[in-house]
């Protein structure tokens, strides 16, 4: 897994640098604190040491005297191996602890209290420096001397004391108390990226959840909708309403091209027939050339017509109502046209065809789009009516609209599947769809192109007869 492109990782990665940033800062935090705390009780302790040695140490005539070699001490309050003591007085040294060690010297800066050296074990060592006045002995010592010695202004012994103690114990403590931390950090670092990555795949479940959904998506399944939007977390419910969306528009895409090339191949039965219809007629015997030029003529009009239809369906289909061409058409002559084309099937059913326009004579609209919707009213009430009966069309315009209604008698209808009758490829009589000629289109093809218009179409079923009523406001003239 290539861990950039990983979300997972990425978040991983980033919680651990910043943790491992976090530990480092801290244990480095910790570990000085400590240290600090721990050198300064090392150099109080050292500093207390010096002083109660400066307190076993007393001034008489002959010079300095030890308590501890005096015997009013048990022993030398000083331990041989870790600790060492020099005494200087006036530049020159006066007593050395071990009696056989090298001598600590007091160093060129006199200001500093504390200072680091070795003993001779090759041990390090803090020296700390003490400059004090000895108890006098009153006993031995002369009143007249140590007048003597203030009026001179000379001390009667101004002392330093260099006492020097071990560090190797103090430094094992430190090394151990940054190993623990350490070790600790390790761990700690260990078990928060294990916890970081159960948190972080727990966290992005629902991503993962998503995108899982959206990999099961393809052409056949663009009805499906990314689930649960709602209870989604709320960095994703803005993705999720994006990519559901954009399903809605392509399954609208896709449906429209589905829908225009069903429509297409619908529209093109009749033109098609008709060449084909020409065509026969014209090869069935030898004609004159005017004779042909007249048939040429007749199919080049019929494959303008189709194209008329195509270009009328595409725009339906794209819904571009500003590309609709208007025109006066006049209703009159459109269904004479219209009926003409099915003469044959209405006088073979003994079909009657009436229509009433007197109220709207003309009406400003596409003529192809209207060409197409007449002629899918009239083919539906031509095919479906019962034999023998009348079909009955009316056009009655206003001021505000225009309606036109096609009705026709249908005693086998069952007024339950009134609600289905503009369903794209659904058939009331499967006899009749069974020899081809209806593919359950034409009425679901009306309602996109009067849609497409902003009108309203309707069914209805009274009385055994079907009507179907479109409205639509128009200029009449």
């Amino acid at each position: 897994m290539n861990m950039s492109r990983s979300l997972h990782g990425r978040l991983i990665v980033f919680v651990g640098l910043t943790v491992i940033t976090l530990f480092t800062i801290s244990g480095v935090t910790v570990s000085a604190f400590l240290e600090s705390t721990l050198w300064s009780e090392f150099d109080a302790s050292q500093h207390s040491r010096a002083l109660m040695l400066s307190q076993l140490i007393e001034q008489d005539h002959d010079g300095l005297i030890y308590e501890w070699r005096e015997g009013t001490v048990a022993a030398v309050p000083l331990a041989r191996e870790s600790e060492a003591l020099t005494l200087w007085k006036r530049g020159h040294i006066e007593h050395v602890y071990p009696e056989n060690a090298t001598p600590i010297q007091p160093g060129f800066d006199q200001s500093l209290h504390m200072f680091n050296t070795r003993l001779d074990n090759g041990e390090s060592a803090r020296v700390v420096r003490l400059t004090f006045q000895p108890r006098l002995d009153h006993l031995r010592v002369e009143r007249e001397e140590i007048e003597r010695d203030l009026r001179e202004g000379i001390p009667s012994a101004q002392v330093t004391l260099l006492f020097a103690r071990s560090t190797v114990g103090i430094e094992t403590t430190i090394q151990k108390m940054r190993l623990t931390l350490c070790g600790v950090g390790i761990i700690g670092l260990i078990v928060t990226l294990l916890a970081t990555g159960i948190a972080v795949n727990y966290g992005l479940r629902p991503l993962d959840h998503t995108a899982q959904q959206i990999s099961t998506l393809n052409i056949e399944t663009l009805s499906e909708r990314l689930e649960n939007e709602a209870e989604q977390p709320r960095e994703l419910q803005p993705l999720i309403h994006t990519i559901n969306q954009l399903l809605d528009r392509l399954e609208a895409t896709f449906e429209r091209e589905r829908a225009f090339s069903a429509d297409v191949a619908h529209e093109l039965r009749t033109p098609l027939a008709g060449l084909r219809a020409k065509s026969e007629v014209a090869l069935s015997k030898p004609r004159s050339s005017e004779q042909y030029q007249e048939t040429i003529q007749q199919c080049l009009l019929i494959t303008e017509q189709a194209t008329a239809i195509v270009e009328s369906l595409l725009a339906t289909t794209q819904q571009s109502i500003s590309e609709i061409r208007k025109q006066e058409i006049d209703i009159n002559n459109l269904l004479t046209d219209i009926v003409r084309e099915y003469q044959k099937v209405i006088d073979k059913r003994e079909l009657t065809v009436l229509w009433n326009t007197s109220s709207c004579e003309t009406v400003s609209a596409d003529p192809n789009m209207l060409t197409i919707l007449f002629r899918n009213l009239i083919d539906n009430a031509v095919s479906y009516a019962d034999a023998g009966t009348t079909i009955t069309i009316e056009a009655v315009a206003n001021q505000q609209e225009l309606t036109i209604e096609v009705s026709n008698t249908a005693q086998d209808f069952s007024s339950k599947d009134i609600d289905r009758v503009f369903e794209r490829f659904w058939r009331a009589d499967t006899a009749r769809a069974a020899t081809g000629l209806h593919s359950g289109l034409g009425l679901s093809l009306c309602r996109r192109l009067v849609e497409s218009l902003g009108g309203k179409i309707e069914a209805s079923y009274f009385d055994h007869v079907f009507s179907i009523r479109l409205k639509r406001t128009y200029s009449a003239q």
